[in-house]
């Protein structure tokens, strides 16, 4: 392409970026033949990545997917995969220079990338497992029943709570992937993993990043569901460092009230009965019962019966030790 702003060439592994130099005065005269035109000359080459097998990028253009359309994606074998990422000024700042407007994000998959579904932000690979043959013991066995063999399975791999994470870090957020189908599970996913590393960590975290994290995620419609689903997949015992970030549990099931989702709403019971004292769950059971009621949701209020026998008028004015199972 002549008006190419850049060459990039993957010679043994390295990806290497040529860009045309324009620091010198670039005029041309139309009538010149073409031929004896002056091609514009090149910067000193620039080694973007190592170990590269596959890259993979698209010409298709889409305003609401730029991040997804404009990127590079690599595939790096053993050091996983790599995203070459635009970044775009906000608020009409002066744009930086080619490299600054991106950046370079590392993440791992499960499986050996084949292709990149950019749009819907999917990896299509491979996957492999290792299967022992099912012969007969015994001397008379053929050789080649005492070796493995792989069974390859094709699969899909979503990767956005990685790089929603790597630049939350830095303080880049991005919300141009929201209305991807699975964008929900992808906050959900994200929370968890962070919630797992900072909360069972053996030394203190200077800088956490799951209160950013939980600050990122209220700017969707479906945070209180997010933080539920959450919670209700993440041992009892993270709880407390989970909520410390999100915000009381009591204050997220009257929000849930307000907007009226008093399916979560129910969801969060579940919560409160395993971290307050059994007087708080039937005060907020009673409160969803009544709503329930009042809307006509007959199958939402049998369970709130069922919920409040089972809190029952004896129990300990204390929170139990461990989840139940209810």
């Amino acid at each position: 392409a002549c008006m190419a702003q850049s060459i990039m060439l993957n010679l043994a592994g390295q990806l290497i970026m040529l860009q045309r130099d324009r620091s010198g005065p670039q005029v041309r005269d139309k009538e010149t033949p073409t031929v004896n035109k002056k091609l514009l000359p090149f910067c000193p080459p620039i080694v973007l990545a190592q170990c590269v097998e596959n890259v993979w990028t698209t010409c298709r253009s889409n305003k609401k997917k730029r991040h997804l359309l404009e990127a590079l994606w690599l595939s790096c074998g053993e050091a996983g995969m790599k995203v070459w990422l635009p970044l775009f000024p906000r608020d009409h700042r002066k744009p930086h220079s080619f490299l600054s407007r991106r950046i370079m994000l590392p993440f791992h998959i499960n499986i050996y990338p084949l292709a990149v579904l950019f749009e819907d932000a999917l990896v299509l690979g491979a996957t492999n497992e290792t299967v022992l043959y099912d012969g007969l013991q015994g001397s008379s066995e053929p050789l080649e029943a005492l070796f493995p063999y792989c069974t390859v399975e094709r699969t899909s791999q979503i990767y956005l709570h990685h790089i929603l994470r790597q630049l939350l870090v830095r303080n880049l957020g991005e919300q141009s992937c929201a209305s991807l189908p699975y964008f929900p599970h992808v906050l959900e996913l994200m929370v968890h993993v962070v919630l797992e590393e900072e909360a069972t960590s053996r030394e203190p975290i200077p800088d956490p990043l799951l209160p950013t994290v939980a600050k990122f995620i209220t700017e969707f419609p479906l945070f209180l569901q997010t933080i539920v689903h959450c919670a209700r997949k993440t041992e009892y015992a993270l709880w407390n460092y989970l909520f410390a970030a999100v915000g009381n549990p009591k204050d997220l099931f009257e929000e849930c009230l307000m907007a009226q989702d008093l399916d979560t709403a129910a969801s969060y019971l579940i919560i409160l009965q395993n971290m307050e004292v059994p007087a708080v769950s039937r005060q907020h059971a009673t409160l969803l019962f009544n709503t329930a009621l009042e809307q006509g949701k007959w199958d939402l209020c049998r369970h709130m019966i069922r919920f409040l026998k089972a809190i029952g008028s004896g129990e300990m004015e204390s929170p139990p030790p461990t989840p139940s199972t209810q």
